[in-house]
């Protein structure tokens, strides 16, 4: 497929793909900020593992942030999951609690493909590539 598109049309096609992963990429800190916060909540503010706390959510809001501001740039539309997936994760932050709410976040803010254990997979054949850099997209010849 990707072959058989134009420049033009491997551009947007770019943009939409980017728009869509950081629109998921929003929600799911949204989810995980909700987590942390109810984590902490309650507990003294005083204290260096709260400060470091607040700081690492401030920087996921500035994350959430750049990539809305991105896609606003873009004129792309507002990428989300389903209806039923989003009653779904605000369900499940009421009821995730301890390690098992930390465990979900580090499965997906460190996925095995970006750790080098599991092939990358992309929809768009010859676009497919980790985030360490490493790509599996034909060379040319």
């Amino acid at each position: 497929m990707w072959d058989s598109l134009t420049e033009e049309q491997r551009i947007t096609l770019t943009i939409h793909e980017y728009c869509s992963i950081s629109g998921v990429g929003i929600w799911f800190e949204c989810l995980s900020m909700q987590l942390v916060l109810k984590d902490v909540y309650g507990e003294d503010p005083a204290q260096p593992h709260l400060q470091w706390t607040l700081t690492e959510i401030a920087d996921e809001c500035r994350h959430s942030v750049m990539f809305a501001r991105t896609a606003e740039k873009f004129g792309a539309p507002p990428y989300q999951p389903p209806a039923s997936i989003l009653r779904l994760g605000k369900a499940s932050v009421g009821r995730a609690d301890g390690p098992a709410a930390h465990a979900a976040i580090l499965a997906v803010a460190a996925p095995p493909s970006c750790s080098g254990n599991a092939p990358a997979s992309s929809s768009v054949p010859g676009r497919a590539g980790c985030c360490r850099g490493r790509s599996t997209r034909p060379r040319p010849g």
